[in-house]
């Protein structure tokens, strides 16, 4: 519920207040530019660019933030659920991994998350500028980046229990189709009205960690 919770409240609050700011920036540039059917064609292109900018800035800022925010929570269930499939004795936990540590390493990993995800769709938006046939090709890479990150960040709520940051990059890089596909069901259910923010943290937890534990021979 808590984590259900965090995730619709600041998704709802921050697709409001990203939409809000579509409006004024596509209101400014428009006033700017001369009556007539240029100004009326800028302001429809304006408006599609802004939404498709904002749809993908929202969902670079939400899931990362929202990771951060549940991520102690949905710690201790990914940390339950590896126990009730591999018993109370099979798994140690770090003395240090509790709320503290895992919001520390949240924001750590989430910080280099979105200065990546910034990096790499930003060259993806200016290749389409400058290359015109690569603009088909641009929102599927996007999506796939975003599906990347997006799964790195749930996949580290269970590696977060037995790796350092470092080690938890490397895992992730060589298992980068396990976390992208995860990544992708995660941004997937965004797209159901509330419902969908509401099951993604706790879903995408439960999915992270056991394949984890089945990538790495745990789990028949």
């Amino acid at each position: 519920m808590y984590s259900g919770l965090i995730s619709v409240v600041f998704f709802v609050a921050a697709l409001f207040g990203f939409w809000f700011l579509g409006d004024v920036v596509t209101d400014f540039v428009t006033k700017l530019l001369p009556e007539g059917w240029i100004r009326n064609t800028l302001d429809v292109v304006s408006n599609f660019a802004a939404f498709i900018g904002l749809a993908v800035v929202l969902l670079l800022l939400y899931k990362h933030i929202v990771l951060v925010l549940v991520g102690p929570v949905m710690g201790a269930f990914s940390e339950k659920l590896e126990r009730d499939y591999l018993g109370e004795d099979a798994i140690e936990v770090e003395p240090k991994f509790g709320a503290m540590y895992s919001t520390y390493r949240g924001v750590r990993i989430a910080s280099r998350n979105i200065v990546k995800e910034l990096f790499w769709t930003a060259v993806l938006m200016l290749s389409s500028v400058f290359i015109p046939f690569l603009s088909v090709l641009t929102v599927p890479l996007i999506f796939l980046v975003q599906s990347y990150y997006a799964g790195f960040g749930n996949m580290d709520v269970c590696i977060g229990r037995h790796k350092d940051v470092n080690s938890s990059i490397q895992y992730v890089k060589q298992n980068k189709l396990m976390v992208t596909a995860n990544g992708a069901v995660f941004i997937a259910l965004l797209l159901i009205p509330v419902l969908g923010a509401f099951l993604a943290p706790m879903l995408a937890t439960s999915a992270s960690t056991l394949s984890m534990l089945e990538r790495d021979g745990k789990l028949a």
